[in-house]
C-alpha cells in the first residue's frame, strides 16, 4: 500500500471534549424559548385551554443527557406537565433533537410562549397520566377522564369507549368498512395492536389489518390505525392508512392509471355510533371555519366533490380513462329539507344525547377530496375514499394514502366549540439566536446577495408565486396530490389547448428547504409547506411493494418527465400519452434530509421509516445478489452510482443522492451497514489522485452534478467528524474534497457562460451554481493552508453572489425549481464549525474504474457460453434492465 502524509485534518470544534465543562454549564442554565402559536394564523385566533401539542426541539451539544430532565413553564412560572423522549443524539451522549408532548394554554390570540429547560424538572401541582393495560389480546387505555377498550378482531377496534360509568359508542356499529368496486362489502380484520408510545401525558397504539372479499379472496390491501390518547383528556388522534402493495405491471415502461396492479375500492369509511336509545341526539355541524356549529337534522351528508378553486376541473384529475370525474365545484351540504353549497369544507359534527357526546373534525377535507362525512341513525361516517364519488377510487401498486381525523368522546375541553382547535392546531417553533445559527451566505457574501437571495427564497411563501398559489393554477389537490409542488418551470413555453400538467414530486428536497426554513424562520407557513409535502412524499411518491424489481421496490418516483404532461401517469413520470417509457424509481431522484428533518420537528414515525426505507433500497438496487444474473456475478450493479449513463461511476446526483441517504439512515438507526456503505460508494466515486479532466468536468450537460455528490460528501465528513469516525476513509474523502475544490477554483466557470454547450441554457442553471458556493464552504473548513483556505472562500462568495443575482435578473427567477435549489443551498453547506488537528496517511492509489454491472455479466457469459449465450443474454439484459 503506498501512503502519503497528510499535514492536518478538520472535526468539529465541538468534539473537542476538553476544556468545555464551563461552556456546558452556562448552555444548560440557559433556556430556550418555545413560540406555540396556530398552524393557520387567521383560522385559529382564540383561546385554548389545555390542546394537546407534540414537537420536536434541536439542543445544542452538551445541553442535556437525559429527557426527563427537560421541564418546561409558562409566564408567571406556572410549571407546564411534560413527556419528553430523545430522538437523536450528539455523539458525546447528549441529546440533540428532542420529542416534546405538552398540554398548552393560550391567550386570544391563540399564542403563548415557554421556556424549555435543562435540570431540576418539578412536576406540576396537579400532574395529568395516562396508562395503558393489557390483557390478553385486549388493550385498555385509561386518560382519566375515559376509558377506551380496543381489541384486534373485526372492524370495530373500539369493543367501547367510557366516560366514568357510562358507555359511549355502540361498537357494533363502529368500526372501518370497505366497499369492493363490484359493490359488495368486504370483510375488514383487525390482527395486531402494537403499543408504540406509552408516556404519561400521551399513548399511541398501532392496529394493522386487511380486508377480504365477503366469503372471497383477500384483498390487497394492508390496512394501518393509528390512535393516539391524551392524560385527562377523551380526544382521539386518528389516521387510516391504506396500502396496495401490488407491484404495478408498468408494460412497456408505462406508469399509467389502469395498471393491473391497481386496486379499485367503491368506498371506505370509519364510522362511530352513539349507544342506542329511543330518540335521536341532537345534531350540530359547521361546514367551514366561517360558519359556526348549528342545529340541523339527521340524516346528514357534506360531500367535498372537487377543490372549488377557479380550477376544480384541471386535467391533472383525470382517471384512467383519461376523464375528469368531478362534476360540480366545491361542496354539498344535504339534510332534511335544506340543500346548501359552498366552496372548501373543514366540518365539525356533533352529536349529544342524555350526556352522551361524540364530535368529529376533518383537518385537510377539502384538499383532499373527495371525502365526504355523514350522520344517520346516529351513526357518524367519515368517509375517507367516498362512495358518493361518479367513480371507484383507484390505488395504484405500491400507492397509499393516510387519512387523519380528530374525535372527542364528551366534553373538549380545549375550546368552546368541539374541536375548533384541530382546524388550526398549534405549532411550536424556537426562537432566539438558536433559530438560525449560521447566516444566509458564505462568510464574505456581500450583504445585498444574502438579502436578495432571502427575497428569492421568500417568494415561496410570498406573493403572486408563491407556492400556495401555484396550487390553484393546476389545482395540485385532491387526495393523491396535495402537499406536492406544481412544477411550473416545466410548462414555460407550452402551447397547448389546455394548460400542461407536472408534478414536482419533491426534486433537490424542496422538503428540507421548507424545514430549514421554519427553523430559522418559524414563519408558520413553512410548517404548512413542509407537513403537507412530508404526507405526499410518503404516500404517494415512494413505491411501497417487495413484488417489483429489487431497483425499484421501496424507491422513489421521478417528476414527470421534462416538458410533457403527466397524462395519466399521476406521480409516476411515464405515461403512454407521451410516448415516452422510462424505468421506475432512480437514484438520481432520491431524498432523504427532508424527511428527517420531519421526523425531528414532528416526531412521525412515517418519516423517520421512509428515510430507513430509501436507505435501504440504495443497498438492494446495488446489490447483485438480487438479480436474475447472480450466478454470473453476485458483486455490486452501479446502480446506487450512476449517473446520466450506466457507465460512469464518478460522483454524480446518483452516488450523491445515495450517498445523502446513507448518512441521513446510519444516524437515524447506528447501523454499521449504511455506513459502510457509504465508504463503498466513496471509494468507487472518487479519489484525491483522479484526473478531472478525463472524467469530462467541463461539459454541463452531463457532469453538472458532480457538484451534487461534493456536497453530499461534505455531509458525510461532518457526520464522520461528529461521531469521531476520523480514520483512513475519512482521509481519503476529504482529500478528495480538496482535490476537486482545487481544480474547481482553477477551471470552474459560471453554467451560462457556456451557454453553447446547454441544450436549454435557463435560469435552472444559474441557480445550481449556488451547489458550487456549497462546495468550496465545505472545502474551506478542511483546508489547512491559509491562502488555500482564502481562496475557497473567495469562490464560495464569488460563486453565491453570481448564481442569487443573475437569478434575480431574470423574470423566471420565481419558477419552482430555482427557488427550491436555493432552498436547497441552506441545508447543503457547512453546519458544524471545524477546527484543525494532526493529520494521518492516506493511500496514494487510484484504484480501478468500476464496471457497469451489465458490461460484466455479458463478460463472464462469454467466458463460459460463447456468442450465442451472449446474444441470447443481452436481450434479456435489455428486458430486465434493471433487474
Amino acid at each position: 500500500m503506498i501512503m502519503r502524509a497528510i499535514p492536518a485534518i478538520a472535526v468539529p470544534s465541538s468534539a473537542r471534549r476538553t476544556e468545555r465543562s464551563g461552556e456546558l454549564k452556562e448552555a444548560a442554565a440557559q433556556a430556550a424559548v418555545i413560540t406555540l402559536a396556530p398552524v393557520h394564523a387567521a383560522d385559529g385566533a382564540f383561546a385554548r385551554c389545555s390542546e394537546p401539542i407534540t414537537f420536536g426541539v434541536s439542543l445544542p451539544r452538551g445541553w442535556c443527557h437525559a429527557a426527563e430532565d427537560l421541564a418546561l413553564t409558562q409566564a408567571g412560572g406556572r410549571v407546564m406537565p411534560i413527556q419528553a423522549r430523545t430522538l437523536d443524539r450528539w455523539s458525546d451522549g447528549s441529546i440533540r433533537w428532542a420529542l416534546v408532548d405538552t398540554f398548552a394554554r393560550t391567550d386570544a390570540s391563540g399564542t403563548a410562549s415557554c421556556h424549555l429547560t435543562a435540570g431540576n424538572r418539578q412536576a406540576p401541582a396537579a400532574s395529568p397520566r395516562i396508562s395503558v393495560t393489557t390483557t390478553g389480546n385486549r388493550l385498555v387505555v385509561d386518560t382519566g377522564i375515559a376509558r377506551f377498550g380496543l381489541r384486534p378482531s373485526g372492524p370495530s377496534l373500539f369493543d367501547g369507549v367510557w366516560l366514568g360509568a357510562d358507555p359511549i359508542i355502540d361498537a357494533d356499529r363502529t368500526g372501518l368498512e370497505i366497499t369492493g368496486a363490484d359493490g359488495h362489502p368486504c370483510d375488514v380484520t383487525f390482527e395486531e395492536l402494537s403499543v408504540v408510545e406509552s408516556g404519561p401525558l400521551r399513548a399511541e397504539i398501532i392496529a394493522r389489518g386487511n380486508a377480504a372479499r365477503r366469503g372471497g379472496r383477500q384483498l390487497p390491501l394492508a390496512v394501518k390505525v393509528r390512535l393516539q390518547f391524551f392524560a385527562e383528556s377523551a380526544i382521539v388522534r386518528a389516521s387510516v392508512g391504506l396500502t396496495n402493495p401490488n407491484a404495478a405491471r408498468h408494460p412497456q415502461g408505462f406508469w399509467d392509471l389502469g395498471d393491473r396492479g391497481s386496486l379499485f375500492l367503491k368506498d371506505v369509511r370509519f364510522t362511530l355510533a352513539l349507544r342506542p336509545a329511543e330518540k335521536p341526539a341532537d345534531l350540530r355541524c359547521s361546514p367551514d371555519v366561517n360558519q359556526p356549529l348549528e342545529p340541523m337534522r339527521q340524516p346528514l351528508e357534506l360531500f367535498q366533490e372537487s377543490s372549488g378553486g377557479p380550477n376544480w376541473a384541471s386535467p391533472a384529475h383525470r382517471n384512467r380513462h383519461g376523464v375528469v370525474p368531478v362534476c360540480f365545484p366545491g361542496y354539498r351540504l344535504v339534510f332534511p329539507s335544506a340543500y346548501r353549497t359552498g366552496s372548501r369544507a373543514t366540518p365539525i359534527v356533533s352529536l349529544e344525547r342524555d350526556g352522551a357526546r361524540l364530535a368529529v373534525a376533518v383537518p385537510g377535507f377539502w384538499q383532499n377530496f373527495p371525502k365526504a362525512i355523514a350522520v344517520a341513525d346516529d351513526r357518524v361516517a367519515i368517509e375517507l375514499f367516498p362512495g358518493q364519488h361518479r367513480d371507484v377510487h383507484e390505488l395504484q401498486g405500491g400507492e397509499q394514502k393516510t387519512h387523519d381525523f380528530v374525535m372527542v368522546f364528551g366534553d373538549d375541553r380545549v375550546t368552546a366549540d368541539p374541536l375548533a382547535w384541530a382546524r388550526a392546531p398549534l405549532v411550536a417553533s424556537v426562537d432566539g439566536p438558536r433559530r438560525a445559527p449560521h447566516s444566509s451566505g458564505p462568510a464574505s457574501a456581500s450583504e445585498g446577495t444574502v438579502g436578495q437571495y432571502e427575497k428569492i427564497v421568500r417568494g415561496a411563501i410570498d406573493g403572486e408565486q408563491c407556492f400556495e398559489r401555484k396550487r390553484e393554477v393546476a389545482d395540485e389537490y385532491g387526495w393523491r396530490h396535495f402537499g406536492d409542488l406544481y412544477a411550473d418551470h416545466e410548462a414555460v413555453g407550452h402551447q397547448g389547448p389546455e394548460r400542461l400538467i407536472s408534478h414536482y414530486n419533491n426534486q433537490y428536497d424542496a422538503l428540507a428547504g421548507f424545514a430549514t426554513q421554519y427553523v430559522r424562520t418559524g414563519d408558520r407557513r413553512w410548517w404548512s409547506l413542509m407537513d403537507d409535502l412530508a404526507a405526499h412524499v410518503v404516500d404517494v411518491d415512494l413505491y411501497h411493494t417487495d413484488g417489483d424489481r429489487p431497483a425499484y421496490n421501496h424507491g422513489y418516483f421521478w417528476h414527470t418527465n421534462h416538458y410533457v404532461d403527466a397524462g395519466i401517469a399521476t406521480h409516476r413520470a411515464y405515461s403512454r400519452e407521451s410516448g415516452l417509457p422510462g424505468g421506475g424509481p432512480s437514484a438520481e431522484h432520491n431524498y432523504t434530509t427532508g424527511l428527517m428533518m420531519h421526523h425531528f420537528l414532528t416526531g412521525s414515525t412515517a418519516s423517520r421509516d421512509a428515510v430507513i426505507e430509501l436507505g435501504d433500497w440504495v443497498l438492494a438496487m446495488d446489490d447483485g445478489a438480487r438479480t436474475p444474473f447472480r450466478w454470473l456475478d453476485a458483486g455490486p450493479t452501479g446502480l446506487a452510482s450512476a449517473t446520466y449513463s450506466p457507465d460512469f461511476h464518478g460522483p454524480g446526483r446518483g452516488a450523491g443522492n445515495s450517498l445523502n441517504a446513507l448518512v441521513d439512515a446510519h444516524r437515524l438507526t447506528d447501523d454499521m451497514k449504511y455506513l459502510r456503505k457509504a465508504e463503498e460508494l466513496v471509494g468507487r466515486c472518487i479519489h484525491p489522485r483522479q484526473d478531472l479532466e478525463a472524467i469530462g468536468l467541463r461539459d454541463p450537460e452531463s457532469r453538472w452534478s458532480y457538484t451534487v455528490f461534493l456536497q453530499a460528501l461534505g455531509k458525510y465528513l461532518e457526520h464522520r467528524s461528529e461521531r469521531d469516525l476520523v480514520d483512513e476513509q475519512y482521509q481519503l474523502a476529504r482529500e478528495s474534497l480538496l482535490h476537486y475544490a482545487g481544480w474547481m477554483a482553477a477551471h470552474e466557470t459560471p453554467n451560462l457562460d457556456r451557454s453553447g454547450r446547454l441544450e436549454f441554457p435557463t435560469e435552472t442553471w444559474a441557480a445550481q451554481d449556488i451547489r458550487k458556493a456549497a462546495v468550496f464552504e465545505y472545502a474551506a473548513g478542511h483546508a489547512s493552508d491559509p491562502m488555500t483556505r482564502a481562496t475557497f472562500l473567495e469562490r464560495a462568495a464569488f460563486f453565491f453572489d453570481y448564481s442569487v443575482m443573475t437569478l434575480a435578473a431574470k423574470p423566471t427567477h420565481t419558477l419552482t425549481r430555482p427557488i427550491v435549489l436555493l432552498l436547497a443551498y441552506a441545508f447543503q453547506r457547512p453546519t458544524l464549525d471545524l477546527s484543525l488537528v494532526a493529520g494521518m496517511s492516506v493511500d496514494s492509489r487510484v484504484p480501478a474504474g468500476f464496471v457497469a454491472y451489465k458490461r460484466r455479466v455479458i463478460r463472464n457469459m462469454a467466458a463460459v457460453g460463447g456468442l450465442a449465450a451472449v446474444l441470447s443474454l443481452v436481450s434479456a439484459l435489455a428486458f430486465l434492465h434493471p433487474w
